[in-house]
């Protein structure tokens, strides 16, 4: 079955379903999988940076068209006995990956005070986690045996000269596998549930952890066990890539991993640099310039720049508490790329108004008010316990200092909701906030 591509399964409708029920009842039923997906084909795709003669720059992608029709069915079966810790925010529905970091070092800033985080990264981390450690994960968590299916598997590499000789795969999960995500976070749960602090204090994103604290030291002894934990199960750091970052404000020092520092980066070029989203947008912006020929309708430039580069300037806006500085650099980059579309210059005289308006297009702020309220309303209708809701909550003590406070992120809330006349009592009902927050823009 795994000549046939997933497309044609598509195509076939209720009789490809049909089929592949079948089948798939039939594997459960005797535990076994095809020969076909015990001898795999394995395709190595180049990661788009570095050397291209240097095997670490290449991705091994699995093809199994059937066999990732399987592991969907799986992964939604093994999603009801299957639970992570809260900790947990990689490969999460209904989690972002920096909200609560925001909201935590918000509320510290507010308070003058410190907050050190260390951002681990694994080194090849799905290509090392022995097969065995699965299986234990999967038990542990009273996963049925009749899933255990992956034993014993071969592969072979599928390059341009050729494919090599079958060899046998004894560790690691399997990049472009469905199944392959809970396997590694039900991995790290286990392996580090009794090193977790409590959230939002460290959080889990997939083969990336972060660690925060108010000290420095202590924060170094977390990460050393950490460290230590991550060596007994056959996984390493990766000291390159892993950062020790401070918010303000500063001292002197940094942390270490067996005696080597860490490079030190500081809040203000790194977590809120909301201004550096503007230099991200120009450098995709000039990956499809070409929809500036004139020959190209003006709708079509307006999709591209509306699913290509807005939402590369806009990644992670709904945390920014974003200021008129802020703003107005988005702003003047959104009207340079619409101008440019259109082939007008400032010399033109013509209104931004008219400028958004012929685009067909929304001013860049108000989708940033759109995206704040939504974000807002999913935070307070998901549960007490969910970290970004935590961190919403965080009072550390200390005092404010006497200077004018930066905005907070719930100015800016407070701000966008008196804009569209709302209450935060509205945002039980989802379809209605929704709508209310969608008066904003509709582009």
């Amino acid at each position: 079955p795994d000549d046939i591509p997933a497309e044609v399964w598509k195509i076939l409708g209720r009789q490809g379903a049909d089929i592949l029920v079948s089948l798939f009842n039939r594997i459960t039923d005797e535990g076994a999988v095809p020969p076909i997906w015990v001898n795999r084909t394995t395709v190595p795709i180049w990661k788009g940076k570095g050397d291209v003669m240097e095997c670490s720059n290449y991705r091994p992608i699995l093809l199994c068209h059937a066999m990732k029709i399987f592991e969907l069915v799986l992964d939604a079966r093994l999603g009801k006995p299957v639970s992570v810790t809260m900790n947990q925010y990689g490969f999460v529905k209904g989690c972002g990956t920096t909200d609560a970091i925001h909201a935590l070092l918000e509320k510290h800033r507010e308070k003058n005070k410190s907050v050190h985080m260390e951002f681990l990264d694994l080194e090849k981390a799905f290509e090392q986690v022995p097969h065995e450690f699965i299986w234990h994960a999967l038990r542990l968590h009273s996963v049925h045996e009749a899933y255990l299916l992956y034993r014993n598997v071969t592969s072979v590499i599928q390059g341009p000269v050729g494919t090599s000789q079958p060899f046998a795969i004894n560790v690691g999960v399997h990049q472009g596998s469905s199944l392959s995500p809970l396997f590694f976070v039900l991995c790290m749960v286990m392996a580090t549930a009794n090193l977790q602090a409590p959230y939002p204090w460290s959080l889990l994103y997939a083969d990336d952890f972060f660690l925060g604290d108010e000290e420095c030291q202590e924060l170094q002894h977390q990460m050393q066990r950490w460290k230590i934990r991550l060596d007994e199960h056959g996984m390493r750091l990766n000291t390159k890539k892993t950062e020790y970052m401070e918010c303000d404000p500063k001292t002197d020092g940094t942390i270490g991993i067996s005696g080597e520092d860490l490079n030190l980066k500081f809040l203000g070029s790194i977590i809120s640099g909301e201004l550096a989203r503007a230099n991200a947008a120009w450098m995709k912006w000039c990956q499809v310039t070409g929809v500036c020929d004139h020959r190209i309708p003006i709708g079509l430039k307006a999709k591209v720049y509306k699913t290509v580069v807005r939402p590369v300037a806009l990644h992670g806006s709904e945390c920014w508490p974003a200021t008129s500085r802020h703003e107005q650099a988005l702003h003047v980059m959104e009207m340079r790329m619409i101008q440019w579309c259109l082939g007008l210059t400032r010399f033109d005289h013509v209104f931004n108004d008219d400028v958004c308006q012929r685009m067909g297009v929304a001013p860049i702020m108000e989708n940033m008010r759109e995206g704040r309220l939504r974000w807002y309303g999913h935070v307070m209708r998901s549960g007490e316990h969910i970290v970004a809701r935590t961190a919403m909550r965080q009072s550390p003590q200390g005092r404010r200092p006497q200077e004018q406070p930066k905005k907070r992120w719930m100015d800016r809330i407070t701000e966008d909701m008196q804009k569209v006349n709302v209450a935060p009592e509205d945002t039980c009902d989802p379809v209605q906030w929704r709508e209310e927050s969608n008066q904003i823009t509709t582009s």
